[in-house]
């Protein structure tokens, strides 16, 4: 009878070593824990984030890490026309960071493709509208214009972020906008050149 219980034992650790995992964050991220327990319990988000050293989870639990360092996100675009239709070529970058200790409410509220889902689009559009209202020669020889428009956007994304956060907390902060200047695309490029 004693074999069978430490058999039955040894299997049970065995088991319980086996189904867990050690999770780690580096410096400039959080780890967010997503319980799924198989029968008894609470899942879903835990509110606390790990934002140092390393904590254990069952094979149940998923983990996520988030960077809280500023993070810049891209959006490139081929043949967007200015104000007198003439295509440009242009990439605009958003940088944008996580509040500290937030991530938990950043998976919960939004998951984690939450730039792509609700603020790249905007931002496109945003950068979309400011190239339709100048001139080619505007974009691509007065720097000022540029400086204007990065305070304006940066602005509009901070307004977009509180906007959204009436409704679900969005724990982001934006830090700048820079916009590449602009360069005509191939096409037009042959034409002036010709």
């Amino acid at each position: 009878m004693k074999k069978i219980y430490f058999m039955f034992a040894t299997i049970v650790v065995a088991l319980f070593m086996t189904s867990c995992s050690l999770c780690a964050v580096d410096g400039g991220e959080e780890g967010v824990f997503i319980k799924q327990p198989l029968f008894f319990g609470d899942g879903g988000v835990q509110e606390e984030a790990l934002t140092q050293g390393s904590e254990w989870k069952v094979f149940s639990t998923n983990f996520v890490t988030y960077s809280t360092v500023n993070t810049r996100y891209s959006v490139s675009f081929d043949d967007i026309s200015s104000d007198e239709t003439t295509l440009l070529d242009i990439t605009a970058h958003i940088f944008l960071k996580i509040k500290d200790g937030k991530s938990p409410i950043l998976h919960k509220n939004y998951g984690p493709n939450w730039y792509e889902n609700n603020i790249k689009e905007k931002f496109s559009e945003h950068v979309r509208n400011f190239v339709s209202q100048h001139s080619m020669k505007t974009l691509i020889s007065e720097r000022e214009c540029y400086d204007k428009i990065n305070d304006e956007l940066k602005n509009d994304m901070t307004t977009h972020i509180a906007e959204l956060s009436k409704t679900k907390e969005l724990p982001i902060e934006v830090v700048m906008v820079v916009i590449d200047k602009a360069k005509p695309n191939e096409e037009v490029r042959e034409e002036l050149n010709n």
